[in-house]
């Protein structure tokens, strides 16, 4: 925290008596003249000057460092009132004053209001208070010292430790415990799917457990033990102190309307919490027929990779969602009509961890750089193999077919553009075979030619332009960009200007590339391509569509998005971090690009209509899984395009995208106009 902001909350307790005894309430004064008196002085709290001001995101730590005091220390509890009230008179301003009187005058102000005043704490501050009075209880010495110290490293240690010390007690019974609570909780047979971010209720939400990270962790102690009588209290405890430290972390989701209505303020704290929530709570998964689809997209011209292909078709020809225990001989036997025994059996140990080297030393949740599940699906055991889970196994397929890949193209001398190329170009033909499966007409690659200075009204210069494909019906037109970015290990473990950066490089520059498509549409009414073909707006609605290959989870979000799109321009990025100016400015590019989209005179003369969409309206973030989820479920072009502008208007607090749509599309039959034949059979 800032000088500043230490001496508030220094005089604030120095006055507490105050706070506490102080109340000048008068019978005879008036309500109305009472509030402009209040307003008055709420408007010389939230305007201070230059060196005596505490920022909004200091303010928010030092709420929540009253809140946490008052409810694990019965302590301040009259603070607590001031604070919500000067929270309640406010439109959450950029500055708060540091000067102790502002504060006292405003609490006499509210004192003649005559109002029954309780203190209300934050969901998610209750939630860690009840975390760290259940670790004091353990014995685990917490103490309040600043509003972002709670999890000291001491305490951190602590904490791992424990869980450290059962989960090699355990052994391979956290392992099953695990995957118990996955398959009976979070599973959605119709869907194929397993949920794990929950739909928060408006009343109470009680913290989960971290099924993302004990997961993983348990990967990392996959041996048998001998037979412990305390086994179950054990595994009760490993459970409840992961649920406490993330619970610390401030990573827990309670609160019903937290992310809705976003504030620019709260935009990259709310990007951080998500990207972490996503890496310990959830679990990368694809169905069986989907993951094979996505493989065979990107590797089915490459015969080398093929054997790597049909183990994955032998493993998952095997009924059921549970671990699967193997021995190669069998693998080796069933494919022996289409490859050598010595091809298989290399391919088999390729794809295989030994158990001592799968997430070795993973314990801390954030050192995702620890984590290596992700590379490889199998797991080789004493005498035989163990496939952990089909649905979160198809990375460790596709990461070492890619790895494979990479390497056999630099060995031909693929470097630089021409690799990055040659990547997208597989990328591309996956989504164009995807399409073409569902019968969806689609223009793919298609390049027109413009003028020097025809794109400097909105800040590029470049001379031509290449639609990665297009999709037309009689209303819409889609621009969908491409991209193969991931998010990386930097972002997965919460850096918000790593998880920036990342949606830079897929979401704000696909958007931008499609901006231009759009600008060079509206400018001139149509685009002549360079092969003879035109495409003539006809007054159509226009959608700009960022497809990436992979998830970015709750990233998604339609909410999310809107809410990125439309704060992002505004906003001013600096880190003190010397390593992240480039990163900064990569991000600082795109975004001024963007922005100059925004106020180009082009747009703004459609966008800026009384009753108009909004320039973000038709701004949408898509991956390749979702595109299929949609498909299955599309009869035609035209209803395609339906369906995705309903997933638009769709949104509640889970935050996940499947969930919402498959229970919007599946689970509504009453819903006309939106399944296909295939799903009507199935019911």
């Amino acid at each position: 925290m800032s000088p500043a902001t230490d001496k508030l909350i220094n005089d604030l307790i120095a006055n507490r008596n105050f706070f506490e005894v102080h109340s000048a309430r008068s019978e005879n004064i008036l309500l109305p003249r009472a509030s402009e008196q209040l307003r008055s002085s709420i408007d010389a709290l939230t305007n201070p000057s230059v060196d005596e001001r505490v920022s909004a995101e200091e303010f928010l730590d030092l709420k929540n460092y009253f809140q946490l005091f008052a409810l694990c220390e019965k302590k301040y509890e009259c603070i607590v009132l001031l604070i919500n009230q000067v929270d309640s008179h406010t439109a959450r301003p950029l500055y708060y004053s540091s000067r102790v009187t502002e504060w006292i005058d405003v609490w006499s102000q509210i004192a003649k209001l005559n109002q029954t005043l309780e203190p209300l704490y934050d969901k998610n501050i209750k939630c860690r208070a009840e975390a760290i009075l259940r670790l004091r209880s353990n014995g685990i010495e917490i103490i309040l010292d600043q509003a972002d110290a709670v999890l000291t490293e001491k305490v951190r240690i602590q904490i791992l430790s424990r869980i450290k010390y059962r989960a090699e007690k355990v052994g391979h019974n956290l392992f099953l415990m695990v995957l118990h609570i996955i398959e009976t909780k979070h599973y959605r047979p119709m869907h194929e799917r397993y949920y794990f971010r929950k739909e928060l209720s408006i009343l109470s939400n009680s913290p989960q457990s971290p099924l993302g990270y004990l997961y993983q962790l348990s990967l990392a102690h996959l041996e048998k033990k001998k037979k412990n009588r305390d086994t179950f209290r054990q595994l009760k405890e490993i459970f409840e102190l992961s649920e406490d430290l993330v619970t610390l972390m401030g990573v827990q989701r309670v609160d019903y309307l937290e992310g809705f209505m976003n504030k620019p303020v709260d935009l990259l704290p709310f990007l951080q919490k998500s990207t972490i929530h996503d890496q310990l709570f959830t679990l990368d998964q694809m169905n069986k027929q989907d993951a094979l689809t996505l493989m065979d997209g990107l590797f089915s011209d490459c015969p080398s990779l093929a054997v790597y292909r049909d183990i994955y078709r032998a493993m998952i020809k095997h009924p059921g969602r549970q671990s699967l225990y193997f021995y190669k001989d069998l693998i080796v036997r069933e494919l022996c009509m289409r490859h050598t025994a010595a091809d298989v059996g290399n391919a088999i140990d390729e794809l295989s961890f030994s158990s001592q080297e799968i997430n070795l030393d993973y314990l801390n949740p954030l050192n995702i750089e620890k984590l290596n599940s992700f590379q490889k699906p199998f797991i080789k055991r004493k005498d035989d193999y163990l496939f952990p889970h089909p649905h979160f196994a198809h990375t460790g397929f596709i990461y070492t077919m890619y790895d494979k890949l990479l390497s056999s193209l630099k060995e031909r001398n693929y470097k630089g553009a021409r690799l990055s190329q040659e990547i997208g170009r597989r990328s591309e033909k996956l989504v164009e075979n995807i399409l073409s499966q569902y019968g969806v007409r689609y223009l793919a690659g298609k390049k027109y030619i413009v003028t020097k200075d025809f794109f400097d009204e909105i800040g590029s210069t470049a001379k031509e332009g290449e639609c990665d494909f297009v999709i037309e019906s009689p209303s819409h037109i889609m621009f969908i960009e491409l991209k193969s970015k991931t998010l990386t290990a930097n972002a997965r473990s919460g850096n918000s200007i790593s998880v920036l950066l990342d949606l830079a490089l897929s979401l704000f520059t696909s958007i931008e590339q499609a901006g231009r498509h759009e600008y060079a549409l509206r400018r001139k009414g149509k685009i002549d391509f360079t092969d003879g073909t035109s495409l003539d707006l006809k007054g159509r609605d226009i959608e700009k569509i960022s497809l990436t290959v992979f998830d970015f989870n709750s990233l998604a979000d339609v909410n999310l998005i809107q809410d990125l799109l439309a704060f992002i321009p505004s906003m001013k990025f600096f880190s003190k971090e010397s390593d992240e100016q480039e990163e900064l400015s990569k991000i600082k590019k795109v975004v001024d690009k963007l922005k100059m989209q925004q106020q180009c005179d082009v747009f703004r003369e459609v966008y800026e209509k009384p009753y108009g969409r909004s320039i973000n309206f038709g701004n949408r973030f898509f991956s390749v899984g979702q595109f299929m989820s949609i498909l299955k479920y599309s009869r035609s072009t035209e209803h395609f395009v339906e369906l995705i502008n309903k997933t638009r208007q769709l949104g509640n607090n889970t935050r996940d995208w499947y969930y919402i749509f498959n229970n919007f599309v599946i689970d509504m039959p009453n819903h006309q106009g939106v399944f296909s034949r295939d799903y009507k059979q199935k019911t």
